[in-house]
């Protein structure tokens, strides 16, 4: 998915850095993996200092990634789904900040776009606008319908535990007993 449809630079996390560089090759850059020594003296100490941010308030937080995004020509944003992580709480404030966009998920992984021009291609077919998969909500308010559909979307790219079981819980709502054991 990446490989053939994001274009621009990343951010990612420290601890998938390696294996999104194996994954993607010399193609498609890391923001920050294993290999420190490359990323002195400014990506490794800017990265860290935004990791330290746990306490600060979600503004203080957000106006820090926007730092990185920005003195790094950030595009788009790879963050784990493993909860109670700096991702975690990255990922709930991307989903309610204007210029970034939720364009894919699986298990293990969400995938934010931001809205700077360099995947408006990417955006126009993939972006998830009415989906929330790890939220205690399925989906946003009133927003029932689109969000089926985007998790069927979802599920016919990558198969997901995530997404077969928002469509499962779904269908049950509708009262759609069979379909729902699929």
């Amino acid at each position: 998915f990446i490989k053939q449809h994001l274009r621009g630079n990343m951010f990612n996390e420290y601890h998938i850095g390696g294996y999104l560089m194996y994954q993607l090759g010399p193609g498609i850059k890391t923001f920050i993996d294993g290999r420190t020594d490359m990323f002195l003296p400014n990506v490794f100490p800017d990265f860290v200092e935004f990791t330290n941010l746990s306490n600060a308030d979600d503004a203080v937080y957000l106006s820090r990634f926007n730092k990185l995004v920005d003195t790094y020509d950030i595009s788009w944003a790879i963050l784990t789904t493993d909860r109670f992580t700096m991702s975690w709480r990255l990922s709930r404030i991307l989903d309610n900040t204007a210029g970034w966009h939720l364009i894919f998920f699986d298990d293990t992984a969400r995938i934010y776009v931001k809205d700077d021009g360099v995947n408006d291609t990417t955006l126009a077919a993939f972006r998830l606008s009415s989906v929330t998969p790890f939220s205690k909500k399925l989906y946003r308010t009133d927003k029932r319908d689109e969000a089926k559909q985007e998790y069927a979307h979802m599920h016919a790219i990558v198969k997901s535990a995530v997404a077969a079981n928002a469509l499962g819980f779904m269908l049950l709502e509708d009262n759609n007993f069979e379909a729902a054991k699929i």
